[in-house]
This record gives structure tokens, sequence and C-alpha cells, in this order.
């Protein structure tokens, strides 16, 4: 691991961030036995005295802790290793809006840079030439139904069927029809009333008898 520290902060506090960082990337695994105090003191050209006190500042942190039998151990406490590696980013993060605000540009705009730079969309929806896999895409229904030829799929649409208009029969009573045979059948209709004239009392040669006697 590279051990290189800066003149604006102690030298402690930069030994508690590199053997954090080692740890969240693995160089000191967890549940593994760190180094002795003097072998790390050799490797990073720094006073025995001062690796102690950066190492008692991680076994304050609960980085590490001490065993009779192995010394000091890296933890296995996954949340606390998820909470350290999201802090750390976090300051990453901050620091690289800060340096982007230096130079006149907004966060909007330094995201749109780290976008463009990584190739990642972050404003554009995802599509399958610019990912190469299906994505699925809610969409709005409109007016005009979808066909086999706009998709390439068949595709159900509920109708309403209705061969012909419904009308109301001469005797005001509603028409009925069945939906599994759309055959339409009327109401019956009644009939017309048929009015028979009243029959004659007396003959038509009666009648006739009587005009020729009155002559």
């Amino acid at each position: 691991m590279d051990w290189n520290f800066t003149n604006d902060r102690p030298i402690y506090a930069q030994l508690v961030e590199l053997i954090q960082r080692g740890i969240l990337s693995g160089v000191y695994p967890t549940g593994s036995s760190m180094p002795s105090v003097r072998v790390l003191a050799l490797e990073a050209s720094v006073n025995p005295n001062t690796m102690q006190k950066a190492l008692a500042e991680l076994e304050n942190q609960g980085l590490l802790f001490t065993q009779r039998t192995s010394g000091r151990t890296v933890t296995t406490d996954e949340r606390l290793l998820m909470e350290l590696r999201e802090r750390i980013a976090s300051y990453y993060i901050e620091q690289y809006f800060e340096g982007m605000l230096s130079l006149g540009i907004g966060r909007n705009d330094a995201v749109e840079m780290i976008a463009t730079k990584t190739g990642v969309a972050s404003t554009v929806a995802p599509t399958v030439e610019s990912i190469g896999v299906p994505v699925f895409v809610p969409m709005v229904a409109t007016t005009i139904a979808p066909t086999v030829e706009s998709i390439g799929a068949p595709v159900f649409v509920p109708t309403v069927v209705s061969p012909v208009e419904p009308t109301v029969a001469p005797t005001s009573e509603a028409v009925f029809y069945t939906s599994s045979t759309e055959v339409f059948e009327e109401a019956p209709i009644d009939e017309p009333e048929v009015f028979e004239e009243a029959p004659i009392d007396e003959p038509i040669e009666e009648i006739s008898s009587i005009m020729t006697e009155v002559n």
C-alpha cells in the first residue's frame, strides 16, 4: 500500500484514513490479523508511537479489536464497514463538487460531465440500442389501437359488437338480442284489430219492394 502524506494535517490522522481505505479495499481483509506496529511503522516510514496512536483510534472506531493470541484483528461487522464506505464516498463526492464549483461549474453541469465521461446517460431514458438489452418502458394508451403490423405480435383489443343499430318496435317495446348468437329478435307485435260491419237487419229485396209501393 502507498503511504503518501501531506503537510496540511497531522500524520496520525492521515494514517487512520489510509488504513481505513486499506480495510475497505481488501488490503487488510475482514477477520484477518493486522501487521504489528513495528512492521506498519517501517512500511509507512513513520515513528512507531505515531502508528500506535493511529491504530488506537481505529480500535475506538470499532474497525480493529485486540485479541491476546493474535494481536489486532480487522472487524467483520459488514454494517460498520458499509457505513464507513458511504461516509468516505460522500466525502469524495463533495470534494468533487467543490472543485467543480471553484471552476464555475454547478452541480447539475458537473453531473452531466460525469455522465458524458463515463458514457452513462443521465437525462435520456435507456433504449435497446443504447444498452443492448430490452427495456420496459411504460406507455400511455392513445386513441389508436395497436395492430399486428405495429408491434409484430397479435393484440387483443376488446370491442363492442353492434352489427345492427337497435331500433324501437312499433309497439314502443324495446328490441332484445342475445350476445352469443348476435341475432336480433323483435318483441311480438300485437295484431291490429279488424272491425266488422254490423249486420243489416232487413235484406235488400224487402227494401226494394217497399220503395216500389211508395212510388
